[in-house]
């Protein structure tokens, strides 16, 4: 029975995920100006339910009104980035440094291995006639961030968002349902208390996932001895953040860095990474995401790619939980609500 139950779920949200696609690129094409701030907005939002999600574990469990909860939070936040930049930031970015002074090392061995076979020669003549080479599309990835304030900013922008959001939920919840006719006020406010519950499980289970494959990661590469493993471990743990398309960007430094070295070792890379991610896809995130809201892979990959188009890296970073929300929404609003179709 609950498996017959999760496929017809699991085919209402096929059936979700074109009506999504479409509403995200329209929204996209006519509120283009207010793309990066509407990105801002959005992942200060998440920011606020990270920090009411905590706020309400504090308050429950170790009884401390809401203002000492979300002090507490904030102190324990910034403690948490302090210890980290101090005891290992400094041979992360040591190390995350030596990664892309390896580059061209990499390049050359990579051309020197290609080039004894035949066909490794057409590969690399058609590699080096790109007339849009990577770096410049790392550079308009990064533009996201640095076309406005900057990186710092933006974080800065997302963290207030976040803490005078979570101060006073309801203010805003109770204005925004204001705006709704009095006769969809209370479905629309358990709309909005369902997608906050979908975010929150699903930034703890992203959380969760995270830091398990920063750890397999680091683990599979001290066995290699793989050199810089640990900065290669934070980036790998950090990019799996954004499911699918994150891993295997992960894996690239890795690949880099292995090549620079000891080009012999790259199979052995790629089979880390490879066990690594069959763990995480049929054990790590079954485990901690079955209260989350699943998202059909390929429809999770348009999202992320037109966000990707829309936003560069902030738009990468959001697309999945947008997917999300949008998801519960839509199927709540128009699945149950026009339809009348439960599943």
């Amino acid at each position: 029975m609950d498996d017959k139950k999760q496929s017809t779920g699991r085919k209402a949200q096929l059936a979700i995920a074109p009506v999504i696609v479409i509403a995200l690129v329209a929204g996209i094409y006519l509120l283009k100006p207010m793309t990066l701030i509407s990105m801002l907005i959005f992942a200060g939002i998440l920011a606020a339910i990270m920090f009411d999600g905590i706020v309400g574990l504090l308050c429950r469990y170790v009884h401390l009104n809401r203002i000492f909860s979300l002090i507490s939070t904030v102190l324990l936040f910034i403690i948490l980035l302090a210890g980290t930049f101090t005891f290992i930031g400094p041979n992360i970015i040591e190390q995350a440094i030596e990664v892309f002074d390896q580059i061209p090392e990499a390049a050359s061995k990579t051309k020197s291995i290609l080039l004894n076979y035949s066909w490794g020669d057409i590969v690399w003549n058609r590699l080096t006639q790109v007339d849009y080479p990577a770096s410049q599309i790392f550079d308009r990835i990064g533009s996201a961030f640095s076309s406005t304030i900057g990186v710092i900013g933006n974080v800065l922008i997302i963290f207030f968002i976040g803490l005078f959001m979570a101060f006073r939920p309801s203010v805003y919840i109770n204005g925004f349902i204001k705006l709704i006719p009095q006769a969809r006020r209370s479905r629309i406010r358990e709309v909005l208390s369902t997608i906050g519950f979908s975010l929150r499980r699903w930034l703890l289970a992203r959380c969760i996932s995270m830091f398990v494959i920063g750890l397999l990661t680091l683990a599979g590469y001290l066995i290699l001895d793989v050199q810089l493993a640990l900065a290669l471990a934070v980036i790998a743990g950090l990019l799996s953040f954004v499911p699918y398309i994150g891993p295997a960007l992960g894996v690239v430094p890795a690949l880099i860095v292995t090549v620079a070295d000891k080009p012999v070792k790259v199979l052995y890379v790629l089979a880390v990474y490879i066990v690594i991610q069959t763990l995480e896809s049929y054990l790590i995130t079954p485990l901690i995401e079955q209260q989350a809201t699943s998202v059909p892979a390929a429809f999770l990959i348009i999202i992320q790619i037109i966000m990707a188009v829309a936003g560069g890296l902030m738009g990468i970073l959001i697309a999945t939980p947008l997917a999300v929300a949008g998801i519960v929404a839509v199927k709540m609003l128009y699945v149950e609500d026009v339809l009348h179709d439960s599943a």
